[in-house]
C-alpha cells in the first residue's frame, strides 16, 4: 500500500508536491519538564509540548522526481499534509527538515540519475 504525504510551501496546500512514500512512519511525542514516578508508580510529568516526528522513505525514483521533493524539503520550512494515526485525520502541520538521505541507484546517463530507498525525516 503506498502512503501519500504532502509537502507545501503554504498551509492551504495549492503549490507543492505528493510524495508517494515507500514507508511512513509517525511518532507523536511529549516534551516534559519535572517527570517522576512515586512509589506505587504512578507517573507525574509536566508535559510543556507535543512534537510530531514524520520519517518516511520513497520508492525508487528519478531525479526529475526527487528535485521538487528536495526543493521543499531543503527549505527553512514548509507545510507537510498527512493522516495522523493519533487524531484519526489529515493534519496539516509546519515542519522543517532534518537529515536528508538520498541514495544512488544507477546513473542512466548524464542527466538521468535513479535514486533507492531516499529517507528523510521531518
Amino acid at each position: 500500500m503506498i502512503q501519500m504525504l504532502r509537502l507545501n510551501n503554504s498551509q492551504n496546500g495549492v503549490d507543492g508536491v505528493s510524495v508517494r512514500c515507500k514507508k511512513l512512519d509517525i511518532t507523536n511525542a511529549h516534551l516534559s519538564t519535572d517527570s517522576e514516578r512515586t512509589q506505587d508508580g504512578t507517573l507525574h510529568r509536566n508535559v510543556v509540548a507535543t512534537k510530531t516526528y514524520v520519517d518516511f522513505t520513497v520508492r525508487p525514483i528519478y531525479n526529475d522526481e526527487m528535485k521538487p521533493i528536495l526543493d521543499i524539503l531543503n527549505q527553512h520550512d514548509f507545510w507537510a499534509h498527512f493522516f495522523d494515526p493519533n487524531v484519526g485525520t489529515t493534519v496539516h502541520l509546519h515542519m522543517y527538515c532534518g537529515d536528508r538521505k538520498v541514495s544512488v541507484l544507477r546513473y542512466e546517463s548524464t542527466t538521468k540519475v535513479l535514486y533507492g530507498e531516499c529517507t528523510f525525516n521531518i
